[in-house]
């Protein structure tokens, strides 16, 4: 068997010191095999420095992902650049014109296992081509003996659906990330996948989607442009999701919804 613990997206600081000290204990608790986790919004709530970076893959995680807030923060173009940096961005993006790769593999247990970043199009920022496509042309050259894994960046949960269904029978596990609200619709189709909507989010739990609530209020009220800034709550929560998968039949067995508070 083999344990994959999701964990969504990082926001600010608040989201990066949660992860400094949950993230080992989760990891022991559950006896995870590979730990991913979403950071696009992990400086300051827009992107994902290269100082930051460094900072979140010494709480003892094997992979970052990022989604469209992947370049925001201009020092991390060169952590994407190389190659051997466990961090993937959606692979739907023409890859010739942008750093980083959408696509990670390493092997457990003699089996290799793929993860792949794809974001949507619904309700999202333009640029990305077709994620069902995008999936089929990296899909016929993987082997065909590898555990899938896959991270869907986007917004509406009706593509996530769809893309849940469209996987399901040819890759082990799938989850959602972007809204930062995490949804209860975990569960295993029918061949075998194991996929959930939404991780939701790591970060301030007093906040609009870990916005400063005052600010994000102003914005809705007002009609007026104002930046946004992370909350500064104290309480704090971890959310993401734990795949049991079979790694002789490639199925998911279970998908467990993980959230745990603190307070930083």
């Amino acid at each position: 068997m083999i344990k994959v613990l999701s964990i969504g997206d990082v926001f600010g600081r608040p989201g990066r010191k949660l992860c400094k000290t949950l993230i080992p204990e989760l990891r022991s608790k559950h006896k995870a095999d590979l730990v991913i986790v979403n950071a696009e919004n992990a400086s300051g709530g827009k992107g994902l420095s290269e100082k930051n970076y460094k900072e979140i893959m010494e709480s003892g995680i094997d992979l970052i992902t990022l989604g469209d807030h992947m370049f925001d923060q201009k020092s991390i173009k060169t952590i994407m650049e190389n190659k051997r940096n466990p961090i993937i961005r959606p692979v739907n993006y023409p890859s010739s014109e942008m750093a980083g790769q959408g696509i990670w593999t390493t092997s457990l247990n003699s089996v290799e296992i793929n993860v792949i970043c794809l974001q949507g199009r619904i309700f999202m920022r333009e640029g990305a081509d077709n994620p069902f496509r995008a999936f089929d042309e990296i899909h016929d050259k993987l082997n065909s003996d590898s555990i899938n894994l896959v991270e869907f960046h986007a917004e509406a949960t009706s593509e996530k659906h769809a893309m849940f269904w469209y996987l399901d029978g040819r890759v082990s596990a799938a989850w959602g990330t972007h809204t930062h609200v995490a949804t209860a619709d975990e569960r295993v189709y029918p061949q075998g996948l194991g996929a959930i909507a939404d991780l939701g989010m790591t970060g301030p739990v007093d906040s609009v989607i870990g916005v400063d609530c005052e600010s994000s209020i102003k914005r809705f009220t007002s009609g007026v442009y104002s930046r946004f800034k992370v909350s500064e709550s104290e309480r704090v929560a971890l959310n993401g999701a734990l795949f049991e998968i079979d790694e002789k039949t490639k199925e998911c067995i279970s998908v467990t919804r993980i959230r745990e508070e603190s307070v930083v």
